[in-house]
């Protein structure tokens, strides 16, 4: 993945240096190197579980919203081995025979729950 980003700030690089493009004030390699910023933290799956932890821990009173539980003794930085949660996929409801009341109630339940991670929990500080 360090070879990814090192590839793709040195085409950045080259791009924002064209005669002619005026490319520099897109900031090419500010942008690969903020992405690579939140991305490699990202990789340490021990950080998954934790967030997984917060999520459970969160949402642990809301009957409509559920989340996988990460098992410590079978994760590490590069596997996070999580329980399996029994669902719909979310795809069914995209189907036309889908009554519009059930996809209303799932969008608001979405949209409930990002909120809440968002506002309430403080969930962009830690990701």
């Amino acid at each position: 993945v360090c070879v990814d980003f090192y590839i793709l700030h040195k085409v950045a690089k080259w791009l924002e240096a064209l005669p002619l493009m005026n490319l520099e004030y897109l900031s090419l390699s500010d942008t690969v190197r903020q992405f690579r910023d939140v991305m490699l933290p990202q990789l340490d799956l021990t950080l998954e579980a934790d967030h997984l932890k917060r999520f459970n821990k969160d949402f642990a009173s809301d009957d409509k919203v559920m989340f996988p539980r990460a098992l410590d003794e079978l994760t590490s930085t590069q596997v996070l081995t999580e329980t399996f949660c029994e669902g719909t996929p979310i795809m069914e409801y995209t189907k036309k025979d889908t009554p519009v009341k059930e996809r209303q109630q799932l969008a608001l339940i979405g949209l409930e729950t990002t909120l809440k991670m968002i506002f309430l929990n403080d969930v962009s500080e830690r990701i």
